[in-house]
């Protein structure tokens, strides 16, 4: 008994694990800090007075927002920086952090 009670013990402090969390903790994550980020940047009032969608696509989330006042509808893209793990690896992903400024387009 004391040998599986030992073997065990050093199994458990033995084991080194390191997880990501998963999608749907992620995600809820994700939007959480796209709207903390938005909120300290320079494109505050235009995005959260006129929010129109917030979508993922190819890993990255993209903010569109209109402005009615010049006509034009934005897009504001939020990424994140790329982790290289070894074959199999898992872990936190990089926080997100605005990429680049918005896309405008005129609307009619």
């Amino acid at each position: 008994m004391k040998k599986k009670g030992l073997s065990f013990l050093i199994a458990a402090l033995s084991f080194q694990a390191s997880s990501a969390l998963p999608p749907r903790f992620q995600v809820e994550r994700d939007i959480k800090q796209v709207f903390s980020l938005l909120n300290e940047s320079e494109y505050k009032n235009d995005a959260l007075g006129n929010f129109e969608s917030l979508r993922k696509k190819d890993g990255q989330y993209e903010l569109v927002y209109k402005l009615s006042y010049y006509g034009e509808r934005c897009t504001l893209t939020f990424g994140r920086k790329e982790v290289e793990r070894p074959f199999g690896g898992v872990g936190p992903q990089e926080p997100l952090e605005i990429k680049g400024t918005p896309k405008c387009i005129t609307i009619k």
